[in-house]
């Protein structure tokens, strides 16, 4: 657990290309595509269309996959959605049906582009934030969106609806989490602790 959280207190300020949004869909006995590959940042829908499935990509079951992810067996339909942060090759599996029914997700690392970062001239305070935190930048902002440290995406902030620069977090849980700013056609990654 150490060295996990330590890879995530790592993690520097990372340009890549805008977060694509992929969907797996869940039906019969098999995940479609059962075979992805992703940019670190992206997130996966998994969308089961029909029967009684999860997703289950735990370090528990898998002990090689970079995070765990996952959910609890249901029926259709339902979304679970996952944002991969952490580069790797992923397995998964529904339970209900074991490997009869499973996939392969491999997040290739991101991009670091150093120019862009210096000509994003960003920055964001407080950090830890306890009751908001705050941007500064002379880019545009499209959107905002925190992803807490098991991947999964807890808020999303557009840009219509915050002309301020300043994002509220009274409501979330004390902890780490993944900033994601997208400007233009580039987002930027930060590590963002709430406290």
């Amino acid at each position: 657990m150490k060295i996990f959280l330590l890879s995530f207190s790592l993690l520097a300020i990372t340009f890549v290309n805008a977060q694509t949004k992929h969907t797996i869909t869940a039906s019969g006995m098999a995940f479609t595509p059962n075979s992805l590959t992703i940019n670190q940042g992206d997130t996966v829908v998994f969308d089961n269309v029909s029967g009684f499935h999860n997703v289950n990509g735990t370090q528990a079951t898998f002990p090689t996959n970079p995070a765990s992810f996952g959910n609890s067996p249901a029926s259709a339909p339902w979304n679970y959605t996952f944002v991969f942060t952490v580069a790797g090759n992923y397995a998964y599996m529904c339970d209900v049906h074991g490997v009869n029914m499973s996939g392969a997700i491999s997040v290739q690392p991101a991009t670091s582009v150093a120019e862009l970062q210096k000509e994003a001239e960003i920055n964001i305070y407080p950090n830890p934030a306890a009751n908001y935190f705050s941007i500064d930048t002379k880019k545009v902002i499209k959107s905002v969106s925190l992803v807490n440290i098991t991947g999964q995406l807890v808020k999303t902030y557009s840009e219509t609806a915050n002309q301020t620069n300043r994002f509220d977090v009274k409501a979330l849980p004390k902890g780490i989490y993944f900033l994601t700013i997208e400007l233009g056609d580039a987002k930027l990654i930060e590590k963002l602790i709430i406290q």
